[in-house]
């Protein structure tokens, strides 16, 4: 069994690990409005965006390929997008870097900012989401207003996918070795129907179990409250700076 988890490095000791989970969680959701609402032709001025996570992910100390290898599993949908407009978007525009004009087509400017884009926020929700335990984190989105049965839905859902996952991939295993030779398509496309129902039979099986089990613990579907903890200097400042640093990229983009 398996799981790509994204909270690995959580539990580590640093400056940023030990930030309220609110306090990252609204600077998180900031900054990211603050690149995404960028102009669609904007390159440079999403430059400084990629600065504070880089120096945060330094300050964390958790590993650079592991947050890479994350920012590559779902880059392929960026990619998409980026390719998509610019193939479609019409247009020569003019670039200006300094002292340097260029005339390039609209199609790729529109695509290198949506990557960039896709970049920052990739960025800052995997810094949210390495350095917070998830207990934490839904708790900090029902403390911010989002309805607790899809907090602790998201919960749920994160911890016991894998299971799903590791199940499927024990059917296909399994499958594989009963198999003799190549299948056909109709063979292959009625295994695996056969296969999703079973799975989706288990699940919800394993689902009424796990219900049972939290019922049994008094679990009532209330995340972890985090709304009546106090929140401390270090974590006022951080959220203050890191929404002044959004509010300035962004005003300085609507006043050049």
């Amino acid at each position: 069994m398996h799981h790509l988890s994204v909270d690995t490095y959580a539990a580590m000791e640093s400056p940023l690990h030990r930030l309220d989970a609110r306090v990252k969680l609204a600077a998180a959701l900031a900054w990211t409005a603050a690149a995404v609402s960028e102009g669609r032709l904007e390159i440079a001025g999403l430059l400084p965006y990629l600065v504070p996570p880089l120096a945060l992910l330094l300050v964390s100390g958790v590993p650079a390929g592991f947050v890479l290898q994350r920012i590559l599993i779902v880059s392929p949908f960026a990619i998409l997008l980026a390719g998509t407009a610019a193939l479609f978007e019409p247009g020569p525009v003019t670039a200006t870097a300094g002292p340097w004009t260029a005339t390039v087509r609209g199609g790729l400017v529109v695509g290198a900012s949506i990557l960039l884009k896709f970049l920052v926020s990739t960025l800052a929700l995997l810094l949210l989401a390495t350095t917070t335990r998830l207990s934490r984190l839904a708790g900090a989105m029902s403390a911010l207003g989002m309805p607790r049965l899809l907090a602790m839905q998201v919960t749920i859902l994160y911890r016991y996918l894998f299971l799903v996952v590791d199940e499927m991939e024990r059917r296909k295993r399994a499958a594989a070795a009963r198999t003799v030779g190549t299948a056909g398509a109709g063979a292959g496309a009625r295994a695996a129907g056969s296969q999703l129902a079973s799975l989706f039979a288990r699940s919800l099986e394993r689902a009424e179990r796990v219900n049972q089990a939290m019922a049994a613990r008094g679990f009532d579907g209330t995340p972890p409250r985090t709304s009546g903890e106090r929140l401390r200097a270090a974590d006022v400042v951080f959220l203050a700076a890191m929404l002044s640093l959004a509010a300035g990229l962004r005003l300085r983009a609507l006043w050049l």
